[in-house]
């Protein structure tokens, strides 16, 4: 697998907190709220997949290994 297969160009990234702040005046703040965690949610993800460029597993299999460490680390409460 090449390395730019799971590393993304270098870009400028609004976080999800940057984008839950521009949106706290929304009409409904419970959707808001859970828009967020989903972007956090898949920036983590993103995060644990990008530190492992040597891996020898299959892009699939890479995303199953990041969902089930975001749930480790985070907590099933904490799905999305």
């Amino acid at each position: 697998m090449s390395q730019n297969s799971t590393i993304s160009k270098m870009e400028t990234t609004q976080t999800a907190v940057d984008w839950f702040y521009q949106r706290i005046l929304a009409k409904d703040i419970k959707e808001v709220y859970e828009q967020a965690k989903q972007m956090e949610k898949e920036q983590i993800m993103n995060a644990w997949l990008n530190g492992d460029n040597d891996s020898m597993y299959e892009p699939s299999e890479l995303v199953k290994q990041s969902e089930q460490y975001y749930n480790e680390t985070y907590g099933s409460n904490n799905q999305i």
